[in-house]
């Protein structure tokens, strides 16, 4: 994919999807868009990528390329500048939003501890047990995450 002068490797929304969350968080730009002065707070909800490619993928994006393949995903995060207030949280098995209370009662603690200004939650697929292509239960994770929102205002990306 290539897009408003950026080359995204093919299928790669992490990706894309990560570049708007960097503009976001440090008022950087994106598809001549320019994120709110001063940042914002983000919380990363990655439901697929193992360590290796979130370490490539933060490195890519939010370090413009310069990134230690060693080092700690946290330690990385850590240290990109004006994003101190934004958490990455990896979970490569994925979430069952619509069948496990536990992961939902979980979902809602880490938003109200973070206090996010906005939230990625990527992909949705991985959010729900069954089929990825039924369609009632992508809505189900859907409300489940708008009410959220609605309930403690933050902004909400879901790539498919």
């Amino acid at each position: 994919l290539y897009l408003a002068g950026r080359n995204y490797i093919p299928t790669h929304n992490s990706t894309l999807s990560l570049d708007m969350i960097r503009a976001i968080t440090t008022g950087g730009q994106f598809l001549g868009w320019r994120g709110p002065k001063g940042g914002a707070r983000a919380l990363v909800i990655d439901v697929e990528q193992d360590v290796s490619i979130a370490q490539r993928r933060i490195g890519e994006t939010w370090l413009r390329g310069k990134y230690d393949p060693g080092r700690p995903l946290s330690e990385m995060v850590g240290e990109i500048e004006g994003v101190d207030e934004s958490w990455y949280w990896q979970i490569p098995e994925g979430l069952w939003i619509d069948e496990s209370d536990v992961d939902r009662e979980v979902v809602k603690e880490v938003i109200e501890e973070t206090k996010p200004d906005v939230v990625l939650l990527d992909p949705l697929y991985k959010t729900f047990a069954g089929d990825p292509n039924e369609q009632a239960l992508a809505q189900k994770v859907m409300r489940f995450f708008d009410r959220l929102r609605v309930a403690y205002r933050f902004g909400l990306i879901l790539p498919m």
